[in-house]
């Protein structure tokens, strides 16, 4: 079981989950590591949440802030969960690579719909990552070698820049509460067949871009639909069911997708500047950073 870290922590400072991680090599090339957070860093990390909402969010019967966390919890619980596991699994999977001094080649393979986190309980998920071989290279003194000439452009720069900003970005409520593209929606779900709902899904958690995917299969017709909308529409975007959808009476044909928008948020990226030189690369000024 592993033990609580003693060092102290803001969430002023840089985040820090404290992970302890087992690593083991099953075959070539290929690690599997066990990671594990404690239950008090979990309920910590939660609480902070929870926090946040109730400083954010205007709740009808309720002065802001003040909303009682059983509230809370029956309209945001499952949406909240689901933003905090998938920074648990960001933040502690960075923190194992620095510890462990890792480099994994490509993204690592876990399946993060079947990982669970519950207040009261450590967060515990299993992955596994490929690693470059090692060699021993002998005899290559002497051996002339031509250097190619790389030309690295300010637009190649700016890319890799902004898709670290992507990676750090923090997930905030939108002030007017109007869905912007690439913007996290949390909303109800209805799949209406015929006038009948066959399913329903209470505040799930989808990101606003064009290849948001339904049964499947891409649905550019739901992002063009609820972009502009805000919390609180409802709004009924159709879908072509797959021939082979569950319900075979519905097999095929045209439904509904019925959302009711609960909450928007936007990702606040972190800006490009000294602190993000310094902390995400160790790295003095933003102009040896972009060197």
């Amino acid at each position: 079981m592993a033990e609580a870290h003693a060092h102290p922590h803001t969430h002023e400072e840089q985040k820090k989950f404290f992970p302890t991680a087992d690593v083991k090599e099953v075959g070539p090339c290929k690690l599997q590591i066990r990671v594990e957070i404690t239950a008090q860093r979990v309920k910590e990390e939660i609480d902070h949440k929870y926090k946040d909402l109730n400083e954010s969010m205007a709740i009808p019967g309720f002065r802001k802030g003040h909303a009682p966390r059983n509230v809370l919890e029956r309209k945001f619980g499952k949406a909240l969960l689901d933003d905090l596991k998938f920074e648990l699994l960001s933040g502690s999977f960075e923190e194992v690579k620095e510890e462990k001094k890792l480099e994994p080649v490509g993204e690592p393979e876990l399946e993060p719909e079947k990982i669970t986190l519950e207040e009261g309980k450590a967060f515990v998920y299993e992955m596994k990552i490929e690693v470059r071989p090692t060699f021993e290279i002998k005899n290559y003194e002497g051996i002339k070698v031509v250097k190619p000439a790389v030309v690295v452009e300010d637009k190649d720069i700016d890319a890799v820049l902004k898709g670290f900003q992507e990676s750090k970005a923090e997930l905030i409520p939108a002030e007017d509460n109007v869905a912007r593209e690439g913007d996290q929606l949390t909303a109800d779900f209805s799949l209406v067949v015929d006038g009948k709902t066959l399913e329903t899904g209470e505040n799930n958690a989808v990101f606003l871009t064009p290849d948001v995917q339904f049964f499947g299969k891409e649905l550019p017709e739901f992002y063009k639909a609820i972009v502009g909308k805000k919390v609180g529409d409802v709004v009924e975007v159709p879908v072509q069911l797959p021939e082979n959808f569950a319900d075979k009476a519905a097999a095929g044909k045209t439904a509904g997708i019925k959302t009711t928008i609960k909450s928007v948020k936007q990702k606040k990226l972190p800006p490009v500047d000294t602190d993000f030189a310094k902390k995400q690369f160790d790295m003095d000024t933003v102009e040896e950073l972009r060197a």
